[in-house]
């Protein structure tokens, strides 16, 4: 970064702080966590399964050389990577300050809530655990994002959360009697029962 860019920086920052404001990224930030609600854990129980050894036999792959197998066009990375983030403030509505104030906010209730299925793979491994969700629901109560806010431990858990929460449908939250988008943390706990 040229030396000026960095001496206006400074001073960008110096000026917002003596009028008493946040840097406009710090705000963003603190709002949008202020304003997530977390749900109740939702419980996914399953037995463990006992694993039987197997025995399974590969044959050797043929390889003429390392070269040609290391050029193969399915191992390619793409030459540009995108990664597009949800535009979230241009969608959010203008909020009433006094439904928060009055209390007559509604928070959003699931509707249509089917348990993620416990992946078969994960019970033979006795894998456990709990994954948090960050869902952002439209106004109409379906999912239009889903992200992993903390991870079980373990991607098969993961990915069947996500999935079947992608699904899931939802009784919008509101303020007062209008119908709003919302954002909420949803704990899922994947819970291994032992079989006897």
């Amino acid at each position: 970064m040229p030396r000026h860019l960095f001496i206006l920086a400074v001073i960008a920052t110096a000026v917002l702080f003596l009028l008493g404001q946040e840097a406009p990224q710090t705000r963003a930030q603190h709002s949008a966590d202020e304003d997530v609600e977390m749900l109740d854990v939702f419980e996914v129980p399953g037995t463990a399964i006992k694993r039987e050894p197997r025995q399974i036999h590969f044959p050797a792959p043929e390889i003429d050389s390392l070269h040609s197998f290391l050029d193969h066009p399915s191992l390619a990375l793409p030459r540009t990577l995108r990664i597009q983030r949800p535009n979230l403030r241009s969608s959010r509505p203008v909020m009433d300050p006094a439904g928060k104030i009055r209390g007559v906010r509604t928070s959003v209730k699931p509707i249509h809530a089917p348990r993620p299925p416990y992946p078969r793979f994960a019970r033979e491994q006795g894998w456990e655990g709990t994954i948090v969700l960050r869902v952002t629901i439209d106004d109409h109560g379906k999912v239009l994002t889903t992200t992993i806010q903390k991870s079980s431990g373990h991607s098969s858990l993961d990915d069947s959360a996500v999935q079947t929460v992608k699904q899931w449908e939802f009784l919008p939250g509101k303020n007062g009697e209008f119908a709003v988008s919302s954002v909420v943390d949803i704990p899922i706990h994947f819970d291994l029962k032992q079989s006897h």
